[in-house]
């Protein structure tokens, strides 16, 4: 690491000015172990991805994405592609990459962590989806992508909960959901990569999975999950399912076991969900990435190889 811009969304959080100071904390420890920093404050909702491929048209090698895993979410949209490399300093809500990479929730000790980091080319999960208006779009991820409630969630969730309850506030949405929201029933398709089989099933809920380690509440969502696997680790509900959608939060708060019903993993390099036929549900079955609200079905999920550069723990890169 020899230039580094540190990318931040002077919006976020409840005390913007606390966020800024902890970015220039974490600046000051790299411009202090010899690396040119500048910090960038992102100019609207999606415009990190522009910018971080601006800033290395302009010479930088990193581009450090300092929030949550939304902020890294568009900050990866500029980077896949290009030979920079990112990394994350977790200052958001949901830091489920930083928990996985083993990276402090602190400043300073992050930045001293990500000096540590070596660079490793990773595949990139890749989803396509239909905007509000319908026309297609594709984003790429990191740590999941999914159709169905953790979807409802995450657009259900307003930034003024996530500001002030933190974590919690997902945990009391999902419960408020389970409680109260009908989830249209969807088809989905996949080759299952271990038996080489082709499965259609219909379900209310798809997650595509790219990372081992959730931490904080969460712990293991989906075994077999990792972000240097060139797949993509699907949990899908199959039965029952208002009783599984509990179910499912309740298990990841202590991590999954195998067997538990109504409930499947598979490997799968692409997943497609479709509204079923005969059925008009597909404007309330939304899709996610990242904990960002995308769009509704169809929905695309895959994965791209050696799509981008992460500063990942040298035991891992």
């Amino acid at each position: 690491m020899k230039r580094a811009t540190l990318l931040y969304n002077p919006r976020a959080g409840s005390n913007r000015a606390k966020r800024l100071e902890a970015v220039e904390r974490a600046k000051r420890v790299l411009v202090d172990a010899g690396v040119a920093a500048e910090c960038v404050a992102t100019q609207s909702a999606d415009s990190a991805g522009a910018q971080a491929r601006d800033a290395i048209q302009r010479g930088s090698d990193t581009v450090l994405a300092c929030g949550g895993d939304g902020t890294l979410h568009d900050t990866l949209q500029g980077v896949v592609g290009t030979d920079a490399a990112v990394g994350v300093i977790p200052l958001g809500t949901a830091n489920a990459l930083a928990n996985d990479l083993r990276i402090p929730a602190h400043p300073e000790r992050a930045a001293r962590t990500i000096l540590q980091y070596k660079p490793r080319w990773l595949p990139a999960g890749t989803i396509s989806y239909a905007r509000r208006e319908g026309e297609p779009a594709t984003r790429y991820f990191t740590v999941m992508a999914g159709v169905g409630p953790d979807a409802a969630m995450v657009y259900e969730l307003s930034a003024k909960w996530k500001n002030s309850l933190g974590l919690l506030s997902y945990l009391v949405k999902s419960a408020q959901l389970f409680l109260s929201h009908h989830f249209a029933t969807f088809e989905v398709e996949y080759d299952d990569l271990i038996t080489g089989m082709r499965h259609t099933t219909q379900t209310i809920s798809v997650m595509a999975v790219r990372i081992t380690d959730f931490g904080n509440v969460l712990r293991k969502l989906a075994p077999g999950a990792a972000l240097e696997n060139a797949d993509l680790r699907i949990v899908i509900l199959t039965k029952h399912p208002r009783i599984n959608f509990l179910l499912h939060l309740t298990s990841a708060l202590v991590g999954y076991r195998p067997g538990l019903p109504g409930i499947k993993f598979a490997s799968a390099s692409e997943v497609r969900c479709h509204v079923l036929d005969g059925h008009r549900e597909e404007q309330t079955i939304r899709a996610e990435a990242d904990g960002e609200h995308l769009g509704r079905l169809p929905v695309t999920i895959g994965i791209r190889q050696r799509a981008f550069r992460l500063l990942m723990p040298p035991d891992r890169a």
